[in-house]
């Protein structure tokens, strides 16, 4: 049994396809982000130890699943025995369009159900803590001293644009007001194109490398 496959993957179209030598589970959870993947089989392997008869779980990375072979494996050796799917897809449909179509297609042939940007309704957000900062696709955080130190937040067009939205703070700004100027950012348009998705940059290059 391979609760998280452990192959590394990569993004490029030419890599080789991977086989992740998976064996079928109840709940498949898919993600980019390691963090979200080794929170959920810590979690899973926490369960079993209490409840040993839990509905088995796999889960991978999508960056393991980029070419479309290895997609049509996992799906046919994974996915299809599934009753519950689940997908975090960072960047939208977009960064894994061809995977998306195909579990889809899959979901609906084996009866799974598929949680794939479901859209759920948020209420009460001004009690939601924010991280502004971190790393992509692996959603790693970046701890707020780097902004704290003098690091400065850029678009696309390199522009320190916190100095004109929080005059008085910058970049030392709450946490909620910092990601509400980012994501705001964005949507404007200046948000650097990647393949995870939009994004901006936290610029720390003149701190220089002895203060880094």
């Amino acid at each position: 049994m391979h609760l998280l496959a452990a192959q590394p993957g990569a993004l490029s179209d030419n890599d080789e396809a991977i086989d992740l030598e998976q064996s079928p589970g109840a709940v498949v959870f898919l993600s980019a982000a390691d963090t979200d993947l080794a929170l959920i089989t810590a979690a899973q392997e926490a369960r079993l130890a209490d409840t040993p008869d839990a509905p088995s779980l796999r889960a991978a990375n999508l960056m393991q699943l980029q070419h479309p072979m290895s997609v049509d494996l996992y799906l046919e050796r994974v996915v299809r025995h599934a009753q519950v799917v689940v997908v975090r897809l960072l960047g939208g449909k977009a960064y894994w369009s061809y995977g998306v179509e195909q579990l889809v297609a899959a979901c609906q042939a084996s009866g799974a159900a598929l949680a794939l940007r479901a859209g759920v309704p948020l209420g009460n957000m001004e009690a939601v803590q924010f991280h502004p900062t971190g790393l992509a696709p692996s959603g790693i955080l970046v701890t707020e001293g780097c902004r704290g130190d003098g690091g400065h937040l850029l678009d696309r067009n390199l522009e320190r644009f916190m100095v004109e939205l929080e005059p008085e703070k910058q970049e030392l700004a709450s946490r909620d007001v910092v990601s509400r100027h980012m994501m705001q950012r964005i949507k404007d348009g200046e948000g650097v194109e990647s393949p995870f998705g939009e994004h901006l940059w936290l610029d720390l290059r003149h701190l220089g490398e002895k203060h880094l």
